[in-house]
C-alpha cells in the first residue's frame, strides 16, 4: 500500500499553526471543529450528559450530516445504529478530501478545491460520453478525487461502532477489486456485526437518449487483519468499467462505499487513548477476485487495505479517541 503524503508545504504550515477550532452551541451539546496538520476536518459532538433519544431519529440524522456525513449515507443507516448515535456521550467524525495525480501521488486537499475540480472533470467525462468519445481516446489518466469519512463512536461497555464511508468524486481510470474498512489500536472485531454496501449511478446512452439508474450491492467478501496492536476489518468492493459501443454505451458515476462493524477494546477496565483509521484502498493494477487484507503501519499511522505486490492508492481519515471506563 501507499501512504498519503501531506499537504503541499505552505498549506501544511498554515494548518499546523492555525487549527481554527470553533464551537457551535446547540440545544443538546456542542460541536467543535478543527483542521489537523494533514488537512482532515474533525468535528466532535458532546452531549454534556443529555441524550438525543428524546428528540427522535430525525434530529440524530441532522446531527450526523452536520458532522460531515452525506445525507444519503445517513439515510441508509439502520434504526439500531442511529439509536446508538442518539445514546452516545460523544460522536467524532473525520472528513478528508484527497487527490491522486497521474504519478500516483496522493495529497489531502480542501473541500472547495476537491468539489470544484471533481465537478470539472466529471463534466468533461459526461460531455465526452454524450459524444461517444471513449476515455482511451482522450487519455483519461486525470487526477482523481475522493471524499472519505470515518467515525469511531462509543456504544457502551468498551464497545465502539466503526463506520467508514468513501465517495469517488471522480471515477478512476483503472477499475477492479478495492477495499473499504477501518482499523484501530487494541480492539477486537465482532465478526457478526461486519456489513457494508456500495452503490453507483449507471448512465446509459442509447439512440442519443441518456437514462440514469441507481445500482446497489451488498458487500459479501469481508475479512479481518491484525498487525501488532492494530486490529481491523474491511470488505472487498468492485468498480464497474464503462462500456463504449456503437449502439449503446454505459458510464458509471457517483460511486459510494460503506463499511461498518462493532469492536471491543482489549482492556475495558483501563483508561486509554487510541486512534482509529478508516481507509479505502484502490488497486491500480489487476488483482485476484478475492484478495487478502493487511494493515500497513509504515507511515505516521496505519491503514487497512489490499495485501498485494505493488503500489495501491490508499485514502484515509483518522480519529483520536479518549476512552474512560
Amino acid at each position: 500500500m501507499k501512504r498519503i503524503i501531506s499537504f503541499v508545504a505552505m498549506l501544511t504550515l498554515v494548518l499546523a499553526f492555525s487549527f481554527n477550532a470553533f464551537a457551535a452551541a446547540s440545544s443538546m451539546g456542542n460541536i467543535t471543529e478543527r483542521v489537523d496538520e494533514y488537512g482532515q476536518t474533525v468535528r466532535t459532538y458532546e452531549t454534556n450528559g443529555r441524550s438525543l433519544r428524546s428528540n427522535g431519529l430525525t434530529q440524530t440524522k441532522e446531527l450526523l450530516v452536520a458532522l460531515g456525513m452525506d445525507k444519503e449515507e445517513v439515510d441508509n443507516l439502520s434504526s439500531d445504529v442511529l439509536n446508538e448515535f442518539a445514546n452516545s456521550s460523544y460522536i467524532s467524525v473525520s472528513t478528508a478530501y484527497t487527490k491522486t495525480d497521474a504519478n500516483n501521488q496522493t495529497i489531502y486537499v480542501d473541500e472547495a478545491t476537491a468539489l470544484a475540480e471533481s465537478k470539472r472533470i466529471e463534466s468533461e467525462r459526461m460531455n465526452n460520453f454524450k459524444q461517444g468519445i471513449s476515455p482511451l481516446v482522450t487519455d483519461e489518466f486525470e487526477d482523481t478525487y475522493m471524499k472519505i469519512v470515518h467515525t469511531a463512536t462509543p456504544v457502551g461497555g468498551g464497545t465502539y461502532r466503526f463506520i467508514t464511508n468513501a465517495t469517488w468524486l471522480t471515477m478512476p481510470f483503472f477499475r477492479g477489486s478495492d477495499s473499504v474498512g477501518s482499523c484501530a489500536m487494541n480492539f477486537t472485531v465482532t465478526n457478526a456485526t461486519r456489513n457494508g454496501n456500495y452503490s453507483y449511478d449507471m448512465n446509459t446512452i442509447e439512440l442519443g437518449q441518456i437514462s440514469t439508474t441507481k445500482q446497489s450491492r451488498t458487500i459479501t467478501d469481508v475479512k479481518n487483519a491484525v498487525n501488532g496492536n492494530w486490529y481491523g476489518s474491511a470488505g472487498i468492493v468492485y468498480l464497474p468499467n464503462d462500456v463504449y459501443e456503437d449502439t449503446s454505451s454505459v458510464m458509471y458515476t457517483n460511486y459510494k462505499a460503506h463499511y461498518e462493524y462493532l469492536g471491543k477494546i482489549n482492556y475495558p477496565q483501563l483508561e486509554s487513548n487510541f486512534n482509529s483509521v478508516g481507509s479505502y484502498d484502490h488497486a491500480t493494477f489487476a488483482v485476484g477476485a478475492s484478495p487478502s487484507l493487511t494493515i500497513d503501519t509504515s507511515g505516521v499511522s496505519a491503514s487497512i487495505g489490499l495485501n498485494v505486490v505493488g503500489v495501491t492508492d490508499t485514502r484515509s481519515a483518522e480519529v483520536s479517541v479518549h476512552y474512560v471506563p
